[in-house]
């Protein structure tokens, strides 16, 4: 039986879902007016979605998660979680798309908001920040990424896991994260790049 394989860390301003574990329970199928949806080929703008991935929408913000990955059901969500799609080999979970969402504060872009939110989540995982910068965001006033590896505190012997934030903000006052989370030796830059490739925001 397959088994959902998350715990979840919520925060005010951050969540870290962590796979590899197993719940027992099987993953909920996507559930009629559910936050998650098929997005159609021209929802992203124009961005190529890689052979071999769904293109979705979770709350105006498409992107394109590999085939067979699972939504994760709408009573698991916790504000500010939107929606999620996670990926499984057999019955173990090795990675999960989390998408955040919510207001800005005043005049504060992809970076600050980023930022503010990854100093919560270091709160609450061994991490170690890497590669990080301005990203390129169809329909994004602004956009940042930052890539990081960490591990659990309470989990033994630990996981090497990875992780990536994309972090966009729009004219409005609204910011959406996309936070991309592995296990480590499952996953490749490739998996990473593709899905954060296909980012848009819808307007």
């Amino acid at each position: 039986m397959r088994t959902t394989a998350v715990s979840a860390t919520v925060l005010a301003l951050g969540v870290l879902l962590a796979g590899g574990c197993s719940s027992g329970a099987d993953p909920a199928p996507p559930a009629a007016g559910t936050a998650g949806e098929e997005a159609p080929p021209e929802a992203a703008g124009q961005v190529e979605v890689p052979e071999g991935f769904t293109p979705v929408t979770v709350d105006r913000l498409s992107f394109a998660v590999p085939e067979g990955w699972t939504e994760t059901a709408s009573e698991e969500l916790e504000s500010p979680v939107v929606g999620g799609y996670a990926g499984f080999e057999g019955d173990q979970e090795i990675a999960r798309v989390t998408v955040l969402s919510g207001p800005t504060e005043a005049n504060e872009d992809a970076r600050s908001r980023g930022e503010g939110i990854m100093s919560a989540l270091a709160l609450e995982v061994r991490m170690d920040r890497g590669e990080r910068g301005e990203a390129i965001v169809p329909g994004a006033s602004s956009a940042h990424e930052v890539h990081y590896t960490y591990t659990l505190f309470d989990e033994e012997p630990p996981l090497d896991r990875r992780g990536l934030d994309l972090t966009m903000v729009n004219d409005q006052g609204t910011y959406w994260l996309l936070r991309i989370t592995a296990l480590a030796e499952h996953t490749n830059d490739a998996l990473f790049d593709q899905i954060t490739g296909s980012v848009a925001l819808e307007g």
